[in-house]
């Protein structure tokens, strides 16, 4: 998240939600999108109140969670942008992965 101070407790950021969320990952998935992309970002959601968009002061809520074996095939992942770009576009931007079919 890019201003993890401002979403600190808020409904989308909430302790409990974000300990659950990665629980389910210690089930033994893989977060796709960070096998190409580290650190801050890429984000899915951005808050069409503060110009969030803009600014890239985003969250990303929405992954693309794979099994170890799938997550070998993992060719790409990333967040469609120009999805957002749009007229009246959605706050969220699709998170998109690609794989192999071997």
């Amino acid at each position: 998240m890019a201003r993890p101070e401002e979403w600190r407790n808020s409904a989308l950021c909430h302790p409990e939600a974000r300990a659950a969320f990665h629980s389910i990952v210690q089930w033994g998935l893989v977060d796709a999108m960070r096998l190409d992309h580290s650190g801050d970002g890429p984000y899915t959601w951005w808050d069409y109140r503060m110009l969030g968009f803009p600014k890239n002061n985003g969250l990303r809520i929405d992954y693309v969670l794979a099994t170890c074996p799938l997550a070998d095939l993992c060719r790409s992942a990333h967040v469609d942008r120009d999805e957002r770009k749009g007229k009246q576009p959605s706050d969220h931007a699709p998170a998109v992965a690609s794989f192999s079919v071997t």
